[in-house]
C-alpha cells in the first residue's frame, strides 16, 4: 500500500500542475504591424487570456511582427482591421505655431490632476473601452502595463 501511494502521489502532481495542453484545432496567425492581441483575438472572437496562455505570452503587449500566434478554435486565418485613427501620423506644428496637447487616449477624464491635500492626486485618470490605443508623447518602448502599482490603478509607464 506504501508503495502504491508513492507511485500515485507523483502522478496527481503531474496531473494537478498549471501546464496547457495545446489544443488541437485551430490556425496559425502571423502578426502584422499595427495589429496586438486584443484586435487579434476580437477579430477570431477568442479570449484574450486563454490565447496568450496558450502561447505561453506572458505580457500579451509584447508581441511582434512575424510572431506566429496559435487560435484555438479558429478555422481560418483572418484579417485584422486597424481602425484608421491608429494608422494616422500624429499632427506637426507648424513655425510660429504654439504646440497643443495630444491627449494620450481618446476617452473621458473620470478624476482630474489636484494637489489639494484632501484630494492629492498626482495625474488624471481616463476611461476608456478595453483596447483602446494609447499613444505616447514621444517615441519610446512600453516598460510596464499593468495595475499592480499600490496607489496608482491601471497604469502605462514609456521609456523615453
Amino acid at each position: 500500500m506504501r508503495y502504491a501511494l508513492l507511485l500515485v502521489l507523483p502522478l496527481l502532481f503531474a496531473c494537478s500542475s498549471g501546464h496547457q495542453v495545446h489544443p488541437r484545432h485551430g490556425v496559425y496567425h502571423v502578426v502584422k504591424r499595427h495589429e496586438t492581441l486584443w484586435r487579434i483575438c476580437k477579430t477570431y472572437g477568442v479570449d484574450m487570456e486563454y490565447v496568450a496562455k496558450v502561447n505561453g505570452i506572458r505580457d500579451p503587449s509584447r508581441i511582434r511582427v512575424g510572431q506566429r500566434i496559435f487560435i484555438p478554435g479558429a478555422t481560418k486565418v483572418l484579417q485584422v482591421k486597424i481602425p484608421i485613427e491608429d494608422l494616422t501620423p500624429s499632427r506637426r506644428t507648424k513655425r510660429g505655431e504654439m504646440p497643443r496637447f495630444l491627449w494620450p487616449l481618446k476617452g473621458k477624464v473620470v478624476r482630474k490632476f489636484s494637489r489639494k491635500r484632501d484630494k492629492r492626486h498626482d495625474g488624471i485618470d481616463i476611461a476608456a473601452p478595453l483596447g483602446t490605443p494609447i499613444r505616447a508623447a514621444a517615441s519610446g518602448r512600453v516598460v510596464y502595463s499593468d495595475d499592480k502599482l499600490s496607489g496608482y490603478g491601471k497604469v502605462v509607464i514609456i521609456e523615453h
